[in-house]
């Protein structure tokens, strides 16, 4: 029974679940026609993990639970046993979006172990690592970035060769730094993270996967959209290897490449796969979880585009209702679907709306983060763009000019970002009654904006609009 348990681990460390699922599946069969005991804790421990990996949640949670109950009968609460059990059921309970009971476990967790363990023992930092990646997930990114950091550096301290445990560690300090617009830092840990599951696990296998997808995202944030797309493929053929279509991380997957179709103007292929998603997503874990909101939020994002405006108000709504419900307002996710949603008002004509939404997403961005910060700069943009079209221009341009002298310096005069700008301060000069700035403006922005968007995108539309107005 005890080699069918330790055959089962080798199988999962090497990402073959089904054979893992089998020989657990087999030695909990055997431990329940025995007395039981600690090893059925713990062959319900690991089959859990695995079904969790598997995304099969509901079939994952029972095992957890009887198995953390077994340990503390038999050990009693304060031991290692019952803090290991805490500290697994924890990462499930934030993989289906109930954070606050996940925190609460792994924070139980770690009290046990540093009380019975002492503050540098490998299993105190198992217990950081997963509270940093809970409180990451609920939106304290502060305190997610202090704990990591802390755990990177007591696991160099302690691994003398590469190891899953550090490498781990890094590639959630690279998702970590790229939330606080640290692009450089986040591609350096993701690249570092890359290299050590390489090193341990070849080309195959989760760590390498996800460290190639973390790369791509990267790499798109830094508006390379060509390494990003070879990032995220390569990504998604290696979870292929181990995980089928339904998974949740192929799920998320399939949606990187499709947010990269939509991103080079395939906006009807984007709205397709995104709506097959969300299907699977519903199907699989229900109307109300978090991953459903992203595929509201995309859906809603490529319906934008294409000028279906009410549609994409509706699924905007949807996801921020679904995110406000499960993390709180306010809180990073909320924000980012108020600003997509009030470019979605805004291309419905619904202006006092669209500035409403933008200015909450700021107020909150402006509370958190430091002047400059990307996600501050997107809200004062939406906001200004909002305002533009509301026929406000003086407030509009207030946000609107400094923000396209940095863009023209981090981008330049042929970015869609820069068009787009431009188009909108377009809208402000003719306003203004100034038709010669407004003229150099729009010549400027629709030449971009018409080579990378369908003729039904409302930025587009309210540009050709706007010339047509100068005639």
């Amino acid at each position: 029974r005890e080699s069918l348990s330790a055959l089962a681990r080798a199988k999962y460390e090497a990402s073959d679940l089904a054979a893992a699922e089998s020989l657990l599946v087999r030695a909990l069969d055997l431990e329940r026609r025995g007395k039981g005991g600690e090893e059925l804790a713990n062959v319900l421990m690991d089959l859990a993990s695995v079904y969790n990996r598997q995304g099969r949640f509901e079939e994952a949670e029972p095992c957890y639970r009887e198995g953390i109950a077994r340990d503390r009968k038999t050990f009693g609460d304060r031991h290692p046993e019952v803090a290991q059990g805490l500290s697994n059921y924890s990462v499930f309970l934030a993989n289906v979006g109930r954070l606050d009971e996940a925190e609460s476990a792994e924070r139980e967790a770690l009290s046990i172990r540093e009380e019975i363990l002492g503050s540098d023992h490998p299993d105190v930092h198992f217990s950081l690592h997963n509270l940093g990646w809970i409180l990451h997930t609920k939106g304290d990114i502060e305190e997610a970035e202090l704990l990591m950091r802390r755990v990177v550096a007591a696991r160099r301290a302690l691994y003398d060769e590469p190891h899953p445990h550090l490498a781990r560690s890094l590639q959630v300090l690279g998702v970590i730094l790229r939330t606080r617009d640290d692009l450089e830092g986040a591609a350096a840990a993701s690249e570092e993270s890359l290299e050590l599951a390489r090193a341990i696990y070849g080309d195959r296998g989760e760590p390498v996967a996800t460290a190639l997808n973390d790369l791509g995202i990267v790499a798109y944030l830094r508006g390379n959209l060509v390494a990003a797309r070879a990032r995220f493929e390569e990504s998604l053929a290696r979870f292929r290897d181990f995980l089928d279509e339904s998974h949740p991380t192929v799920l998320t997957l399939r949606s990187n490449v499709a947010t990269l179709s939509e991103r080079m103007g395939d906006f009807a292929a984007a709205e397709r796969v995104y709506r097959e998603i969300l299907e699977a997503r519903i199907e699989a874990r229900g109307a109300d979880h978090p991953d459903v909101a992203m595929s509201y939020r995309s859906l809603g994002n490529a319906l934008r585009a294409q000028g279906k405006a009410e549609e994409a108000v509706a699924a905007l709504g949807h996801a921020l209702v679904i995110q406000t419900a499960t993390f709180g307002d306010p809180h990073e996710e909320v924000s980012i679907t108020r600003v997509f949603l009030s470019e979605a008002l805004r291309g419905a004509g619904r202006y006092a709306e669209a500035e409403e939404s933008a200015r909450a997403a700021l107020a909150h961005y402006e509370s958190r983060f430091e002047p400059g910060h990307r996600r501050i700069r997107e809200a004062r943009s939406t906001l200004g763009t909002a305002l533009a079209y509301a026929g406000r221009p003086d407030e509009a341009i207030a946000f609107l000019e400094p923000e396209l002298e940095l863009r023209l310096t981090e981008h330049g005069p042929e970015s869609v970002l820069v068009a787009s700008l431009r188009g909108a301060l377009g809208t402000c000069y003719l306003d203004l009654g100034e038709p010669g700035r407004a003229r150099s403006s729009l010549s400027e922005a629709l030449p971009v904006l018409r080579a990378a968007w369908p003729e039904t995108h409302p930025t587009l539309r309210r540009a050709v609009a706007d010339w047509e107005r100068l005639r």
